[in-house]
């Protein structure tokens, strides 16, 4: 069974500030050993993490690793995902089996399936307010054709990392006026291969305020030596 991942954070010196070259360095040094699915967390201001999340996206020798970055202007929190599993695109086939199922039943038409965008790891920087100078990569998202912006957005992690999945829901509901819904997905290995995943639905209320509705699920794995 795919166990759950470790977090390290990474800090510079306490008595000086590190430059941002030593800084990418550090991580690029910490991803260049990591063989497994991984989240490092490292606090960074927007203009470091600027620098930084460009420097590791033109990186060649990282495309390998299957990086996703992500980094809140408001936290000051630089998060990077590295090597994600299947379980963690798992719903991708589930969207992509929903959008199919959409024009078949008649749901959305030929045209309206045309404008549909459907995405992952795509950089997305188009944030405002508070959340200016942030930059994520979504596990999954959908938009339309007429805006660049997501329109619908799903955040996937183990439960471990659950409170920066409820972190980016706030990034993209109260700093991105186009997303109007948020899908976290939250997944805790049981025993016998057996993994439970539950799911945040997230969107803006009538005054503004955040509201959720949660669905359970159960993912079952099949056992290796069956």
């Amino acid at each position: 069974m795919e166990t759950p991942p470790f977090q390290t954070t990474v800090q510079g010196p306490p008595s000086t500030k590190p430059s941002t070259q030593r800084i990418f360095n550090e991580i690029r040094r910490s991803l260049a050993g990591i063989s497994e699915y991984t989240e490092i967390v490292y606090p960074l201001s927007s203009d470091d993490a600027g620098l930084i999340c460009r420097s590791l996206s033109a990186d060649a020798e990282l495309e390998r690793k299957n990086l996703r970055i992500n980094y809140n202007a408001y936290t000051g929190l630089l998060r990077l995902k590295i090597m994600p599993i299947s379980l963690h695109d798992v719903h991708q086939r589930w969207i992509n089996r929903a959008l199919v199922q959409w024009g078949m039943t008649g749901i959305i038409n030929s045209d309206e399936a045309d404008l549909l965008w459907s995405g992952s790891g795509t950089t997305f920087d188009n944030f405002t307010g508070v959340y200016q100078g942030s930059i994520k990569q979504p596990d999954h998202y959908l938009r339309v054709d007429t805006d660049d912006d997501p329109r619908i957005v799903v955040e996937s992690g183990w439960s471990e990392s659950f409170i920066h999945l409820r972190s980016d829901k706030t990034l993209w509901l109260k700093g991105n006026p186009s997303v109007v819904l948020v899908i976290l997905l939250k997944w805790s290995a049981l025993s016998y291969n057996r993994i439970k995943g539950s799911a945040e639905v997230w969107r803006r209320g009538s005054t503004g305020n955040l509201v959720s509705s949660t669905m359970v699920i159960i993912y079952l794995r099949p056992r290796r030596d069956s």
